[in-house]
């Protein structure tokens, strides 16, 4: 993961939702900036304790540079730097259509228009393809080393993936002109362009709800048909940026068993599409490292007493309650072992399903919420040194993880 934070300018982090990619994308883009690079991560729904952690208030639609503050306190000096920004769908679909707009007047009149208000997020492919168009953007501007996307939340991680292709094919579907027939031209908008069938269930319409549906439409359709050409270049541009060796897909799986199926088509359609695949994130894992269970088996009531009576206690330590307390301690340890084996299970199913020389990287259930800009790098220090190939997996030990 280091060397291809050093090699790429890319990153999209990808899978189900509630798996950590928004905290997991802000870790690797702050360890770019550890290795020297200008760093920007790109995120939809960030929770405000990341903003927090990230040394901001809150994170929006305009790029935040991380202050040096935030850093300092945390007892870090990246070579690089980081921000944040938070995408703004109707903002960066606004923007999309003031580049493709033949002229600015056709652009304010699309962007005044009711229809285009009500139709923005269906034509644009909702979330997932403005946040394809916004990574492109920066990627154009030259102005970050690094790009960190984390894709929108969705219930199929597939969504965003075809984002690009079904805005192409919206566009040459001709589902435009359905409504609209070829003799129409531009700054001209009579009833008769419409077809028939069309025209006579938005009439009613019209009539009913008192809206003025079709002359709406016709403005609409008629300034916007000038901009088809301008989609389809940007659509095949993302497409491109996507596939080309400046990109990396990072897959974040959780062990789940319900999302083992559509993690292993996830990363067949990746291959399949050509899109470079580089690594599988198994997060928020329950780990035990190998001296733990030492400890456990050599574990005293004069030892619980000795780390008991470095806390301040209320009343003396009686040897039966240290017992008694070392017993469920024991059998509360056992269950976590139980729990560990089981996400060790389950992701040794995913990774049989996977390429063999895919590499993967276990991150363990961390101790605490990631609040603050240690506990960020902490994160991302298991992104970059653990698991570097495919090892420790057997019995749920690694050398990093946590008990």
């Amino acid at each position: 993961m280091r060397n291809l934070l050093r090699q790429k300018s890319i990153f999209v982090l990808c899978g189900s939702g509630g798996v950590g990619k928004t905290t997991l994308s802000a870790a690797l883009a702050l360890m770019g900036a550890m290795e020297g690079k200008k760093s920007l991560v790109l995120t939809v729904d960030p929770a405000r304790r990341l903003a927090q952690a990230m040394g901001i208030r809150r994170l929006e639609d305009r790029v935040r540079p991380i202050p040096t503050s935030a850093f300092a306190e945390a007892g870090l000096h990246p070579a690089g730097s980081l921000s944040a920004v938070m995408l703004d769908t109707r903002r960066t679909f606004d923007k999309l259509i003031e580049k493709t707009a033949s002229s600015p007047d056709i652009s304010a009149r699309v962007l005044a228009n009711p229809i285009y208000d009500h139709m923005a997020g269906f034509m644009a492919g909702s979330h997932e393809y403005m946040a394809m168009e916004k990574l492109l953007e920066f990627f154009q501007s030259g102005e970050y080393e690094l790009l960190v996307l984390d894709t929108p939340p969705t219930r199929h991680a597939l969504n965003f993936l075809d984002a690009p292709k079904r805005m192409l094919d919206f566009l040459d579907d001709s589902v435009f002109k359905w409504f609209i027939k070829p003799s129409m031209s531009l700054g001209r908008f009579p009833l008769r362009m419409f077809e028939k069938g069309v025209e006579f269930h938005l009439g009613l319409l019209e009539r009913f709800t008192g809206i003025r549906i079709l002359g709406d439409l016709a403005e609409f359709f008629g300034n916007f048909s000038g901009m088809y050409k301008g989609f389809k270049e940007r659509a095949a541009q993302v497409r491109d940026l996507l596939g080309s060796d400046d990109a990396a897909f990072v897959l974040v799986a959780a062990p789940n068993r319900g999302d083992i199926w559509e993690n292993r088509y996830f990363c067949q359609r990746l291959l399949e599409e050509k899109m470079p695949l580089a690594y599988v994130i198994f997060n928020r894992l329950r780990m035990l490292d190998r001296d733990s269970e030492a400890r456990r088996d050599n574990a005293s009531v004069d030892e619980l007493r000795s780390l008991l009576e470095c806390k301040e206690t209320s009343k003396p330590l009686d040897t039966d309650d240290l017992r008694q307390l070392l017993e469920k301690l024991r059998i509360n340890f056992q269950r976590y072992r139980h729990l560990a084996e089981m996400d060790n299970d389950c992701i040794q199913i995913l990774e049989k399903q996977l390429p063999a020389d895919l590499p993967t990287v276990r991150v363990p259930l961390m101790g605490e919420h990631v609040h603050s800009m240690q506990s960020l790098h902490q994160l991302g220090q298991h992104l970059v040194s653990n698991g570097a190939g495919r090892s420790n997996k057997e019995h749920g030990h690694t050398e990093r993880g946590n008990c």
